[in-house]
């Protein structure tokens, strides 16, 4: 599942007890979760919660852009559990 919070354009955000019961639903069902995370350090009403805080089987995609104003730049980074980066060499 792909998630983006705040989802853009519109800012909405979801509480962190409703991401934790998404992460757990795509977790039982056998699958796995990205989380765009990229808008969240532009949330002004709460402190905002990293989905990787509900495990280590979650993926979030990041960008120095935003936080940085590298406006016109697409450097990110993302955030992979280990058993899902291939180990063998090239």
């Amino acid at each position: 599942m792909l998630l983006a919070l705040p989802s853009n354009p519109t800012g909405t955000s979801i509480e962190p007890a409703e991401l934790h019961r998404i992460v757990e639903r795509v977790r039982a069902r056998g699958g796995f979760i990205i989380v765009d995370e990229i808008y969240q350090g532009q949330s002004y009403d709460a402190k905002p919660v990293s989905a990787l805080s509900f495990g280590d089987d979650v993926v979030t995609v990041n960008s120095f852009s935003k936080y940085f104003n590298m406006t016109g730049w697409r450097l990110g980074w993302l955030v992979v559990p280990r058993s899902r980066v291939s180990s063998r060499k090239r």
